[in-house]
């Protein structure tokens, strides 16, 4: 359903072009929106997501971050610009 969503109302001609890639079930955005729709509660009271090795290199080193290729794969990195 998620997945319906991103890919009919932003288009998944125009979700590739700024992701490099078309909604699946198995990326993150479309897990964000279940959230959202389903558990509201706990959709509040995310403060920042990332990837379990994003997760680890977090506890390593204190720092928030991931690679190109895990952001776009989660589709919440515009390619292009790298934002």
């Amino acid at each position: 359903e998620e997945t319906d969503y991103l890919n009919n109302v932003i288009g998944k001609d125009k979700l590739s072009e700024y992701t490099a890639n078309i909604a699946f079930a198995g990326f993150t955005a479309p897990k964000i929106l279940w959230m959202q729709k389903n558990e509201p509660e706990l959709f509040k009271k995310i403060v920042k997501i990332m990837l379990p090795k994003d997760y680890l290199a977090y506890r390593l080193s204190g720092s928030f971050c991931t690679d190109v290729s895990d952001a776009s794969g989660m589709l919440l990195l515009d390619v292009k610009n790298r934002c």
